[in-house]
């Protein structure tokens, strides 16, 4: 057999579109990757509580990367092959820094999700992700020995300010326009691949990755064959050595898919 590929795919904007559904032709072709020995995974800033409003389709990959590299989990059985936590001092002063500021901060901390105030923005994600936010007053209320990811929207200003000043062990990127991830200091989602390569014995250069914005860089700028979907930003379409002509409302994974069985 040729050699194995690591097929990793960010989730939203890149493998499913408003739908958050995985398109026919896209499920087709996941099955024939599968079929012929490759794997496959979700690499996505969603967190696991997120995952619902896919209805099933997360687990037809093989593996979850998720909280942008800082967890992974085996689908077939859903195995929690490794997982990294925030650093609980630096976690409770990013949430003190937050309180009282229009800077809205999440926590995720397995089953918790908190945050400092309650927005539009708030009530449209938890809609959407379908999850009941805990309003959170003070940084004791925090679970924040055991939190594995952060997020910030709104003013990112203190947040970004405390974590580029004072030392704290995280590392950001941009989600969305107006949104950052929040992950450990050293943590991406190339580094969650990484830690996947390892696993299943497939050499990096044996890594295709696609995504379609900027929390997707480290994986497309590292992979042996970093892909940009069609409607992906400037920033990641650089970074790329192939760029699709699809996007994720019209099966852009089973157009990769395609071209790689074709090699």
């Amino acid at each position: 057999m040729e050699n194995r590929l690591l097929l990793a795919m960010d989730v939203d904007g890149t493998a499913v579109g408003k739908s958050c559904r995985l398109g026919a032709k896209t499920k087709e072709a996941f099955h024939e990757m599968r079929r012929r020995g490759h794997v496959l995974c979700f690499d996505s800033g969603r967190h696991s509580f997120d995952m619902v409003n896919m209805q099933g389709d997360d687990r037809l990959v093989d593996y979850l990367i998720t909280n942008s590299g800082g967890k992974l989990t085996k689908t077939a059985d859903g195995r929690v092959l490794m997982q990294r936590l925030t650093e609980p001092e630096d976690t409770r002063r990013l949430v003190e820094t937050c309180l009282g500021t229009d800077c809205v901060l999440y926590v995720i901390a397995g089953d918790y999700i908190g945050v400092n105030r309650i927005t539009d923005g708030v009530r449209e994600y938890a809609q959407w992700a379908g999850f009941v936010p805990k309003i959170y007053r003070c940084a004791d209320e925090v679970p924040t020995d055991r939190a594995e990811a952060l997020m910030a929207s709104g003013n990112l200003r203190p947040v970004l300010d405390a974590i580029d000043h004072l030392g704290l062990a995280f590392e950001y990127s941009y989600c969305e326009p107006g949104a950052v991830d929040i992950m450990p200091k050293g943590v991406n989602k190339w580094t969650g691949l990484q830690e996947l390569c390892r696993i299943e014995g497939i050499q990096p250069e044996n890594v295709v990755a696609a995504g379609n914005y900027l929390n997707d860089l480290s994986m497309v700028a590292n992979a042996g064959l970093g892909v940009a979907v069609g409607d992906a930003v400037p920033e990641i379409k650089a970074a790329a050595r192939l760029v699709l002509h699809a996007d994720s409302e019209h099966d852009a994974m089973a157009e990769l898919i395609a071209a790689l069985l074709r090699r």
